[in-house]
């Protein structure tokens, strides 16, 4: 269920959206405080400085970045609506309501200083804009009148018919598991932790100064929750978040959040805890790992990706021009919480995405983890929080049993990059628009392709594994794959992998489920043809 609230300023949409949250036990998005968050400056000061103009487009590319998302109620900014591309966004797969108000109301309810739309605001102002935007909510599929009605009233009105978003059962309980590594930590995955998490952070936690770091829009959904939970148990706090995607994960991301920290006198007893998926897992990890040589790190992944496989086993890093992953460092965190009821948001193309790992520890693995897969298919995609709760564990555990005595990548480990050598290329050659997972599912089905062509994997081994890829979504060749870079791109991506060494490239095959393998003699040739 996802519920966008549109209409005029002081309609109540973000009082509303924050009540019906409750309601509904569904996080809430306000596009104007994300994009202040975004710019880290307010309304007025955007217009000032940016103009109109500027102020949409930034509005735009939070709508863009909000479209997919699930089970959530959206406080779209009063011009959000006007804008055709907008409008297309918000109503995918939404809701959409337009709270309607009178002028006189507005004229009470706002205060213009803050409305730059309303620069000396009089009431004939008020009613010229509303009426330029009348058609366009018009265009909502459904109106409440506010003028007369309470937030709470309004509420309850769009609540009225909806179920509430089903509690997590099983929410009091917390699985464990240890990652062995010098010094050992803990996993904890369960449902609904992100609404009071010191406790479980407390555990590890050495002083009294956190450093949560995490985007723009996981801030929205959740880091000012966390933020707040720490502060009553007692934690002074310091938030830095940056927009999100690969984009963001880069050296000056990294720095921009080193002055943040350290203009607020952070030392080396303070946590940094990393609140979001890959990115921010990577960028906030990869802060950790330098800041004043190193200080203590928490995990909080709240993406599929994140949480089965970027989060575990101490691989932070950034982006370099010429590849994925190029600058980086071995930083294991203290701890990392995993809460699976941040999936039931998440866009259907990533949480697919995140299966592309899953699937990649099934194969390696093989045994009742693979056939928990092949078996549990249907629940899996419907985001059943107990299989998900199984899922990721079960990853970990895998994940911790190759990481385990290698934690440099230099032995066993190096099977977990499995179908990422050509899934790293063709993410470069792609400019990051094929999400990691996706480029992983078909990097594995091409490393099958090559196994098959050299002799190591059978016919029916390579079709079980794209058969896995198609029943959960994935493409396993290049035609499925929307934006793909050619053949030749790809290659030439390979040159600058992490794993390549003088002799050349070393490749992870497979000679069966549970049975990977290195390889350093793949002919060029026959790389080639299995991206045919």
């Amino acid at each position: 269920m996802k519920i966008v609230l549109v209409g005029f300023m002081g309609a109540g949409k973000t009082s509303v959206a924050r009540r019906l949250g409750q309601l509904l036990r569904l996080p809430v998005v306000d596009t104007d405080e994300m994009i202040v968050d975004w710019a880290g400056r307010s309304v007025p000061e955007i217009f000032a400085r940016e103009g109109e103009a500027g102020f949409r487009a930034r509005e735009r590319r939070v709508v863009r970045r909000i479209a997919d998302l699930r089970n959530v109620i959206i406080a779209a900014g009063g011009g959000a609506q006007v804008d055709p591309e907008n409008r297309a966004n918000l109503r995918r797969g939404a809701r959409v309501v337009h709270l309607a108000v009178s002028p006189g109301a507005v004229r009470e309810r706002v205060d213009d200083s803050h409305r730059p739309l309303l620069a000396g605001g009089a009431t004939g102002e008020i009613e010229r804009l509303m009426r330029r935007r009348e058609s366009s909510y018009a265009l909502a599929g459904e109106e409440i009148d506010t003028t007369h009605l309470s937030v709470q009233e309004v509420a309850e009105r769009l609540a009225r018919g909806c179920e509430p978003a089903p509690r997590d059962t099983d929410m009091g309980q917390v699985r464990e598991m240890t990652v062995r590594v010098d010094p050992p930590y803990q996993i904890a995955v369960g449902g609904e932790m992100l609404q009071s998490p010191a406790g479980q952070l407390s555990r590890v936690l050495t002083g009294r100064r956190v450093a949560v770091i995490s985007d723009t829009l996981v801030w929205q959904l959740w880091g000012r929750s966390v933020r707040d939970d720490l502060r009553r148990a007692g934690y002074r706090t310091t938030a830095y978040h940056f927009w999100g995607g690969e984009g963001g994960k880069t050296l000056r991301t990294v720095e921009a959040a080193a002055d943040r920290l350290l203009e607020d006198g952070v030392d080396r007893h303070c946590h940094v805890v990393v609140l979001g998926g890959g990115v921010p897992g990577d960028v906030g990890g990869m802060v950790a790992a330098v800041l004043l040589r190193g200080i203590p790190l928490i995990q909080m992944p709240t993406s599929l990706l994140a949480q089965v496989d970027s989060s575990v086993g101490g691989k932070v890093g950034v982006n370099h021009r010429l590849g994925k992953n190029m600058l980086g460092a071995f930083h294991q965190p203290d701890l990392v919480l995993s809460d699976v009821s941040t999936l039931r948001i998440l866009p259907e193309d990533e949480f697919r995405s995140g299966l592309g790992e899953v699937i990649k520890h099934g194969f390696i693995a093989g045994g009742s983890y693979l056939q928990m897969l092949r078996d549990r298919r249907e629940d899996i995609l419907a985001r059943d929080p107990q299989v998900l709760r199984d899922v990721v564990l079960g990853s970990c555990r895998i994940k911790e049993s190759f990481v385990r005595g290698d934690e440099r990548d230099r032995g066993r480990r190096m099977m977990l990059n499995f179908g990422h050598t050509l899934g790293h290329a063709m993410e470069t050659a792609a400019g990051g628009r094929i999400p990691h997972g996706v480029a992983v599912g078909w990097g594995m089905a091409a490393a099958a392709r090559i196994s098959e062509r050299m002799n190591i994997l059978s016919r029916g081994g390579r079709r079980e594994l794209e058969d896995m890829l198609h029943s959960y979504g994935l493409p396993s060749g290049l035609p499925d794959l929307r934006d793909a870079p050619g053949a030749g791109e790809i290659m030439r991506c390979v040159r600058y992998d992490k794993k390549r060494r003088d002799a050349g490239m070393r490749w992870i095959l497979l000679r069966g489920a549970g049975q990977p393998e290195v390889c350093d003699n793949v002919p060029q040739e026959v790389v080639a043809e299995s991206l045919r």
